[in-house]
């Protein structure tokens, strides 16, 4: 809308980048979405439950695989002591840091 005073423009223009934040911030801040916030979610519980987290880079095995366009994978493994068994969760992506958000998005989930 339009306002008479700058004042007020300002203030619609907050309102406005406020809402669609608002809107935005659950889909941001879901850790099954977004894997920067999976990792810190699953090193916090981690560390409380006293559990093992191993992350690590996937190498091709033999000379038969053809390496990806510059693809990189992870793996992250869980392993608490509550809980019996452990969880393993991979993730790929051109980088290394996507693959491992990736991974740890996937293991949240």
């Amino acid at each position: 809308g339009k306002h008479r005073s700058k004042r007020g423009a300002k203030n619609e223009a907050a309102r406005s980048l406020l809402t669609h934040l608002a809107g935005d911030e659950a889909e941001m801040l879901d850790p099954r979405h977004n894997g920067a916030v999976a990792q810190w979610l699953i090193a916090s519980i981690t560390e409380e439950l006293e559990a093992t987290l191993e992350v690590k880079e996937d190498k091709p095995e033999a000379e038969q695989d053809v390496p990806r366009a510059g693809g990189k994978t992870h793996t992250c493994t869980l392993v608490c002591p509550q809980i019996e068994g452990e969880f393993v969760a991979t993730g790929s992506a051109k980088s290394a840091a996507d693959s491992r958000r990736k991974a740890f998005a996937a293991l949240y989930e």
